[in-house]
């Protein structure tokens, strides 16, 4: 039965729930095959969640058991696995507070998605239309818009979570809750994968200082009217503008 907002939101909540369960249970039937074969797999796990496919990725991160025996995989070097390159969090319909340090919710599940993973990606923004009504209504849909609010204070992230504006990758769009449809994201998405925590974060700051240079600049030139959004291009991928389905 599709219900409109926010009568289906629950029942999506209690299938993301379970989908969370259903997850957890691949994700170690995958372990118990890289300890019994004593070896990593061939390929990199990575991990995208958008919207209320972060609910699964929260109750998944919930009900694990980290740290699983470790693996070794060279004399002097241990692994435990399954292990995700990037895990994304989209558009995230999850805990506000989720990467804080001491919060119930990283508590709870962000210490364990933090501890499978590379890097986490947390990518947000003010403009989301549909979590700006979850946003609007806690006392009904409890604190669950990272994807509205981000991530809080980035200062005291843990060190592989790089927090990002959408804008601040794709520029203006129409529609900040499926950025999958802008090409500017998709190849965002996919540099991801081969560049460090630490790179991600300087980069993000020096897109986001060229960002606030434009709008600044924008502003001077038109007298005070304030543009937003800015090209924000990401080195090497192809500059194309927004594709919409």
């Amino acid at each position: 039965l599709n219900l409109p907002m926010p009568l289906g939101y629950f029942g999506d909540r209690k299938r993301a729930h379970r989908a969370g369960e259903a997850l957890r249970h691949i994700w170690e039937e995958i372990g118990d095959v890289c300890l019994r074969r004593r070896q990593l797999p061939s390929k990199r796990f990575h991990l995208y969640s958008h919207s209320m496919g972060s609910w699964v990725l929260y109750n998944f991160a919930k009900s694990i058991n980290v740290p699983r025996p470790p693996l070794k995989i060279k004399p002097n070097q241990t692994q435990h696995c399954p292990r995700f390159s990037c895990i994304f969090l989209v558009a995230a319909n999850a805990p506000t507070e989720l990467f804080q340090k001491d919060s119930p919710s990283m508590k709870q599940a962000g210490g364990n998605i933090t501890s499978i993973a590379d890097k986490v990606v947390v990518v947000y923004s003010r403009k989301d239309n549909v979590l700006s009504f979850v946003d609007r209504v806690p006392f009904l849909m409890g604190n669950q818009d990272l994807g509205f609010r981000g991530p809080g204070d980035k200062a005291s992230l843990p060190r592989n979570v790089i927090a990002v504006d959408t804008a601040q990758i794709t520029g203006e769009m129409h529609h900040f809750h499926t950025p999958n449809l802008n090409s500017k994201f998709v190849a965002y998405v996919k540099s991801c994968f081969s560049i460090k925590p630490e790179e991600m974060k300087a980069r993000n700051h020096q897109q986001n200082k060229q960002q606030q240079a434009e709008v600044s600049a924008s502003s001077s030139v038109s007298g005070g009217n304030r543009s937003v959004g800015g090209d924000c291009s990401i080195p090497g991928s192809p500059e194309s503008e927004e594709t919409e389905a």
